[in-house]
């Protein structure tokens, strides 16, 4: 949304307009960059039935891959069936989000 940082205060200062905006496109619940930090259960949409929006965004930058733990990536991935990545998993695989702080 903004290369990763924002100062809290606009989300404040904005957050029923984030979270209407959020719905209007389709998400349900509070508009990620608005939700609790600290909600040890999480949210509804941090497991997803991968579908070809998932799928073309998250996944198919890492097709024939079973796994990328990349210290330099940001983002890590794993299959647990170790199966490589391919349009394979749209419809049958779910992504879910897990983050992680020591």
């Amino acid at each position: 949304m903004a290369s990763g940082y924002f100062p809290a205060r606009l989300v404040d200062e904005r957050r029923d307009a984030l979270n209407r905006l959020w719905r209007q496109f389709g998400g349900r619940g509070d508009n990620p960059v608005t939700r609790s930090n600290y909600d040890e259960l999480g949210c509804d949409d941090d497991a997803m039935l991968v579908d070809q929006a998932l799928y073309g965004h998250f996944l198919k930058p890492l097709a024939g891959k079973a796994t990328c733990l990349d210290e330099e990536s940001f983002n890590r991935f794993a299959d647990l069936d170790d199966d490589p990545v391919d349009e394979s998993f749209i419809g049958r695989k779910w992504l879910i989000v897990v983050d992680y702080h020591n």
